[in-house]
């Protein structure tokens, strides 16, 4: 009875003290002003081990210790990779990993076409060699939906409403 009492307390307080200000939610709101949509952080995905995420800055991806927040290690240099193989600025916009962790799909030129679609320039590189970077498509072209099959040793794309392999 005790603690029915504490909860109905609790419960009854957060309702009264939770709404102090009145609102309209309207349409404007919800579709063009985007008021209720949750924050996010972009760039940082969780490793397997359970112990560390990874962190995209401009260049290059970091490790972190999950436990901690201390930085632990760089696991790729992008601007390096990129600039060893092309002259041209490349931006470096996202990134994943294979199930296994051992490579790395790495995202550059990002162009949105609507809304949660884009197509962008994809490349492959295996952890910790710079030198095996290499790009999906070999005409250059954009690509959109990238990902790696579960060996890694495949990556299936969408390129003008068809799907490759």
């Amino acid at each position: 009875m005790y603690r029915f009492l504490i909860f109905a307390f609790f419960f009854c307080s957060s309702t009264l003290f939770a709404q102090t200000k009145q609102s309209n939610i309207n349409l404007e709101d919800l579709w063009k002003n985007y008021a209720y949509t949750a924050n996010r952080v972009p760039g940082f995905n969780f490793q397997k081990d359970g112990r560390h995420y990874t962190k995209m800055t401009q260049k290059e991806i970091k490790q972190y210790d999950l436990t901690t927040g201390e930085y632990t290690k760089d696991l790729a240099d992008i601007n390096l990779a990129l600039s060893s193989l092309y002259s041209d600025q490349y931006s470096f916009d996202g990134f994943g990993f294979s199930k296994d962790e051992k490579k790395i799909l790495v995202k550059t030129e990002s162009e949105s076409i609507y809304r949660r679609s884009s197509k962008a320039k994809f490349f492959v590189m295996s952890l910790g060699d710079i030198n095996s970077l290499e790009l999906i498509d070999e005409k250059s072209t954009k690509i959109s939906y990238a990902a790696f099959n579960d060996q890694a040793d495949k990556v299936a794309y969408v390129k003008e409403n068809n799907l490759y392999v």
